[in-house]
Formats: C-alpha cells, structure tokens, sequence
C-alpha cells in the first residue's frame, strides 16, 4: 500500500482554476407552443410557462415576454392579431393586450381561444365565452359549457364556440344561441364527455368538426363522420389524430394531425405531407395571402410553401427526454439522445423526437450500441415490451424479452474482438446473448469461474443479482456489476470456456463495505483509457484499478482531489489525454498534469449540475447530457491559472481555523476573490475602499477544507491555498 499513498500525496497537490469563456448552447425540453401569429416581419410564438416570444421569420428571438415585463400569465394558448394591429394574447392569468404604441391593457378573464368578428367584436372563449363590443368597450359573458376550448366566427358572423360539453352555435340575426350536445351520463361512470375542440368550413360550406380526435361534419344538429358525409378517403396512419383546422386565403382546408398535415381542397382524396420527423403535433396555424402557412409544433415553428419545409427551433427546447443519460454518435455524426422519457436525434440541421409506440418500436431506448458498420442495437420499452430492436438503414427488426425465457433485456455492449453485440439478460450474472444468423444465441459461464456459488445469491439474479452496468473493454474484458458490489469480468475468447474470470466488491483500506447499501457498491460507469487501466465510477468517488485484481491503485473523492461531488455518473476519455467526470454536482475535467477543472451551471453555463454523459464529436466539440438539458460545448480548451514562486500569495497562518491574513509586500490588493476548491465564489470584493498590503478574511462561516484565493494587485493577479481546519 506504500505507492497507493504516495499517490494519493501527489493527487492533493495539483488543484487549478479555470478562467476565459467557453462556448455552449443548451437544448432542454420540448414544448407544446400551442399559438401562433404572424405581424408584418414578426412571428409570435407561445412557449408555456415561458411567456410568449417575439421572433423573426428565421426562427431569432427578438424579445420574450412574461409576467414581469407585461403579460397577466406566462402560458399563452391563443394569439390573436386584431384589425387595428393590436396584439390580444389569452394566458392563464388573463387577457393581455400589447397595443401599437406598445402600452399593456388588462382584462380579467381566463380564456384559451379569441377571435374577432367583422364589425371588430372580440370574443373570448374560456371557463365562459365572452365578447368585448367595439364601440362600448362593454364585455358580455355567456355560461354555455362547463368549460370552453375554440371559438370560431364565419363569413356571415355566426358564432361557434366548442367546448367540453358539445358546441353552441349563435345566430348573427336573433343573437340567439343553439346547443349540440356531445355528452351523455353513464349510470356507472357518471357523464362521459366528448369535447369540440375546434371546427372549419371548407370552401364548399362544410362544417368540419375535430371531436374526440376524430373529424367529422356537422349539418342538421348531426355530427357525422367524413369519411361518410363525404365519402373522403383519409390517409391511413398509425397516431395521426386531428389537432387543429384552418382554412386558407385560396379555400384549402388545412388539418394539423399529430403526424404531419392533411390538405383538403375540395377532393375525395386527403393530401398528406409529412412535415418532418420527430413532430408530436401540430398546433396552431398562421396562414399568408399566398397559401403558403406556418404552424407551431413541440419544436418550434415551421414554414411550407406548398413545396418544401423550414424548420426553427426558438429557445432549443428540442428534446423528447431533457433527463439525457447517454449520447451516441453515428458514422454518419447524427446525434442519438437517449432520456428518461424517449430518445432524441440531431443531423446538424433538424432534430428529431420520437415517441414509441407502433409507429416507432425504439422509441423508448434505456440502452443502445452502435456497431463499426452502422447497425443500430436498441434496448427498449415500448407496448410490445421490453425487446431488443436492430436498425438497419430503415428497417428495423425486433426480438422480444421472451427469446431469453424469464429474462429481459438490460444492458448492451460492442464486443471489438468478437465483432458482434453482446447482450446482457437479468435471468442470471452469467448468462449472455449476442445475434448471428438472424437470430439470438446464448452462451452461460460456468458457476465455478465466478466463484459466486458459495454467495447466499448465488450467480441469480434477485436483489443482489440485478445487473446494473455492462462494458466491454477494448481487448475483450467484459465488466458487469450488480448492486452489491461485486464486478464480473471475462475475456470471451471462447463462448465454451471463459478465461480470467474474476468476482470482487469494491472495498477497501479507505471505504471498507460490507452491506449491499454501502456507496462504493452502487457503480455508475465502467471507462477504459489507452494506459489498459479501468476506471469505476461510483457514489463514493472514482476507483483506478490497473487489472483485475480487485485493489484500486488510486481512488479521487471530494476530499482528496477536485471532484465536486462524490457521486460519479459517467467517465470519458478525450483526444488530448483529459478524463472527463460527470457527477451530481458539475462537470470535472482531470488534464494530463493532475490539474482539475470545474465547470458547472453557475461558471460556465451548462444546462445542468447533474451530468450523466459526454460524447465528443468529430470537430472535437463536447456533448454534455445533463438531468435538464444537452449542453453543446464549442471550445473545449481554457485557461488555467497555478500559483507559482512569482504570483503566490504569503499567507498567515496556514492552515487557519478562524482568519487569515494575507500580505502583499509594497502592492497593495484592490480586489479579492475567495472560491471552494471546485470554484465556487465565496466572497468578492472588488475596488477596495482603502487599499492596503496586509488584507484580513474570516474563515468562520466556512466547513473545514480546502480554498482558493485570489487578490488583485498593480501588475496583475496573486494567489494562494487555504487549509481550514
């Protein structure tokens, strides 16, 4: 154990700050922007919870409002530009009006839809429907529904209000309302409902309704469904269920689905363009004098000229799953974004959701393997379970859980010296599958070689048996771990026997375990670097093994090194030599020379503390996945400043356990900046009001551990190192 401590000696030295800026762009969560308008060369675009954004055709965020600069509710449901170029947003909080001298004007109604009749009437439908008269300036409520969702005026100013209970129609000559409704009661489950959610006419004088996701036409208090009243062919496709109607300057009836839009002009026939992979839904339309439109999405918005799309992404909110535990980077540099909650593509230009389901069998990844020769491998969760998927190009091919009898899928991993993918099961630790022929075969390591047998688990799985990580190393090694702590390895040369099988938990002299709960046992990550070390992450810091023996030759902690967090969830290697180290608390960045890096949140921007995963790009650009968002990191280079002879600071005393004193000798510090080891401010004072050699600072309120500070003089910057006791 002599070289372990000197080791560790060595390590407690090298700490280093980092300054100068690094480039990133954040991508978090998708959206529903459920409205959209266009004004002149402006589009707004609702963002809920966000408030509304101004933007430029191009997709640029011009000005985002909010609760604190003008609107009654930061989620807008529907935008509406009235005859006098006003702009009425309909928020939760409220109406809210930005008029052309850009004054806010209030009114106190909850409402999700407007619209504007030809005599300049505006209506508002919400918990009621209500219309604001032009010329008194008096609002009037109706009580219809329980709860109102779209309300629509037609050429000859009928009014149409769709709600949760059916649709209510207003005559423009009585002024008196009719009802339709779409509920009924049920003597089991009470009154079942049937919403409106919005309606159209076509050019030809139909009322085309979207009730209950389905279309329909309404004529003579009937509701009917197109296929029938008008002997429409609709396409034929999984999920695409009616979201929102608008008809165009040039009589087409355009129908936003939930994948893609159905254009309706008049023919049996229903055209159906796709607007682009990875769109949930369409939600709202803005249309132009010459047919062309623009509609929101979870993306962003979209523009299409009748030929081809355009696509924007206002405020990055592009990812299915914001919690990214894994990125993948194909041979042809698409990016795959495996979260919590599906998984997310980027080809440099468009990015993509998927969802599952039917229509997409691996939409739901919770591990996947990239063969040399672009053969996708998928673990995945969807309505057919939990199945292992291969992409080929397009095709895609599935294999159910029920390949392997009672166990399921739940690692994968690229094996470089038996060229194939190799699949982990939980039936037993040691029980692995892998594809030949088309189909899955198995191969099981002897009991004896995992020297589990006397273990009250055995090599089963249950509670201690779980397997929770697989990694296979460059020259064959496979790793597995289950939540006791006990590493497996082998070399597969040979599918009969398997060589150099090794079991070990990782305690040791510095973090004895002995119980399943123990932190050092809960393995996060298993990385390889060019040395042929293997490095574990876990919840009690990273262990440094040089083989297989189960004796870590250096182990990093809070306590000995730069780590933010003891918690380490992914360890990749760069390029340069750098290891990169995710934890729960900020991105650590250990250089060549021993020096650490921190970036997190606070001093570099990125998307989240909590890092799960770092790809590298062919550009050598940074991908970081976060708990709440992508982080995309341009320039991976910085500078760091060490103290030397000629800048460091004299410091008395040191260690200290109250105050310190520090001394400048004929230079007198005008700033002072104190930081925790991983760079966190603590104190700063800048332009100091008596400038003097001998500066004093309380270490009081501050734990016991290491600091950092910083003190500005005439020529430039000094610097120390505190030990607090």
């Amino acid at each position: 154990m002599k070289n372990f401590t000197i080791c560790l000696t060595l390590l407690a030295v090298h700490f280093s700050v980092a300054f100068g800026q690094t480039v990133i762009a954040n991508y978090t969560q998708q959206i529903d922007h459920l409205a959209i308008a266009r004004e002149g060369n402006v589009v707004w675009l609702s963002a809920p919870k966000e408030g509304v954004l101004k933007c430029d055709p191009a997709g640029n965020v011009l000005e985002r409002y909010t609760t604190a600069n003008g609107l009654a509710g930061n989620t807008v449901y529907d935008i509406l530009i009235d005859q006098q170029g006003r702009r009425w947003f309909a928020t939760d909080g409220g109406i809210s009006v930005l008029d052309t001298d850009n004054v806010w004007i209030q009114h106190p109604f909850y409402v999700k839809s407007l619209a504007q009749a030809s005599n300049g009437d505006i209506w508002a439908a919400g918990y009621k429907t209500s219309v604001l008269d032009a010329v008194s300036g008096i609002w009037t409520t109706y009580d219809h529904f329980e709860y109102d969702l779209k309300v629509k005026i037609s050429a000859d100013n009928t009014v149409y209000v769709g709600g949760k209970r059916g649709m209510a129609v207003r005559n423009p000559l009585t002024l008196e309302w009719t009802y339709y409704n779409t509920y009924y009661y049920d003597p089991y489950d009470g009154y079942v409902y049937d919403p409106v959610k919005d309606f159209e006419f076509d050019a030809q004088g139909n009322l085309w309704v979207i009730k209950d996701y389905k279309l329909f036409t309404f004529a003579d208090s009937v509701f009917t469904p197109v296929e029938e009243s008008l002997l429409i062919d609709l396409p034929n496709t999984l999920y695409a269920f009616p979201t929102a109607m608008v008809k165009t300057s040039d009589g087409r009836l355009l129908i936003g689905t939930q994948n893609g839009i159905w254009i309706y002009d008049g023919t049996p026939i229903i055209q159906e363009v796709k607007s682009g992979p990875g769109f949930r839904a369409t939600l709202d339309f803005a249309v132009e004098n010459d047919g062309s439109f623009r509609f929101s999405s979870d993306l962003g918005f979209s523009f299409y000229d009748g030929t081809s799309f355009e696509h924007y992404f206002p405020g990055n909110h592009t990812l299915k799953s914001e919690n990214v535990f894994k990125i993948l980077i194909d041979e042809s540099g698409r990016k795959w974004f495996l979260g919590n909650a599906g998984r997310t593509e980027f080809d440099n230009t468009l990015w993509a959701a998927r969802y599952g389901g039917l229509a997409d069998p691996i939409g739901l990844p919770l591990d996947a393997s990239f063969e040399p020769d672009g053969t996708k491998w998928f673990m995945n969760v969807s309505i057919n379970g939990v199945h292992l998927a291969r992409l080929q190009g397009d095709s895609i091919n599935i294999f159910p859980a029920s390949i392997t009898g009672l166990g399921v899928f739940t690692r994968i991993g690229w094996d470089p010296v038996k060229k194939r993918t190799i699949f982990k099961t939980s039936m037993t630790d040691s029980e692995f599958w892998y594809h030949e022929n088309d189909s899955l075969k198995s191969f099981i390591i002897p009991q004896s070689l995992l020297a589990c047998e006397g273990l009250d688990f055995g090599c089963s799985n249950g509670n201690a048996g779980e397997i929770r990580q697989f990694f296979i190393s460059p020259d064959g090694y496979y790793v597995w771990a289950n939540p006791t702590g006990y590493f497996y390895t082998h070399q597969g040369y040979s599918d009969e026997l398997m060589q150099d099988t090794i079991v070990y938990s990782c305690g040791h002299d510095r973090y004895p375990c002995s119980s399943p709960s123990c932190a050092c046992n809960n393995t996060h990550y298993v990385a390889f670097d060019n040395s042929g070390r293997t490095w574990y992450a876990s919840d009690a810091g990273i262990y440094v093994y040089s083989g297989f023996d189960g004796i870590p030759q250096l182990y990093f902690t809070v306590s000995n090194s730069g780590l933010p967090n003891d918690t380490v969830q992914c360890i990749v290697f760069d390029a340069t030599g750098r290891t990169w180290v995710g934890t729960r608390n900020g991105l650590a960045i250990l250089d060549t020379d021993l020096n650490w890096t921190v970036l997190n949140k606070d001093n570099a921007g990125l998307a989240g503390n909590s890092v799960r995963s770092v790809a590298f790009d062919t550009d050598g650009s940074a991908w970081i996945g976060t708990e709440t968002g992508v982080s995309h990191m341009t320039s991976t280079t910085w500078t760091t400043e060490t103290p030397t002879a000629a800048n460091q600071l004299a410091i008395f005393p040191n260690p200290a356990t109250e105050r310190i004193t520090i001394i400048s000798e004929n230079e007198p510090i005008t700033a002072l900046l104190l930081t925790d080891i991983q760079g966190k401010q603590l104190q700063f004072s800048e332009g100091l009001q008596f400038p003097s050699t001998n500066v004093s600072v309380d270490l009081r309120d501050y734990p016991a551990g290491v600091y950092l500070i910083r003190t500005q003089v005439n020529h430039g910057w000094k610097w120390g190192k505190i030990v607090k006791y």
